[in-house]
């Protein structure tokens, strides 16, 4: 995979990461609600930092 399809791929990851930390502002959620959010906010992170390794990795080539 090229360089700009990798940073394409972790501007999505990013955005995801902003929805979910934005969903978790809602205060009618549930607890059980909450940690789904919170998982899925590591998730993203981790996909993110990830891609970013990655990316990296591939300059320093």
């Amino acid at each position: 995979m090229n360089l700009e399809s990798l940073m394409a791929c972790f501007c999505k990851s990013r955005e995801a990461l902003h929805f979910y930390s934005n969903c978790l502002s809602n205060n009618n959620l549930s607890d059980e609600d909450k940690e789904l959010l919170y998982e899925l906010v590591q998730d993203a992170a981790s996909a993110s930092n990830r891609i970013k390794k990655h990316c990296e990795d591939m300059v320093k080539k």
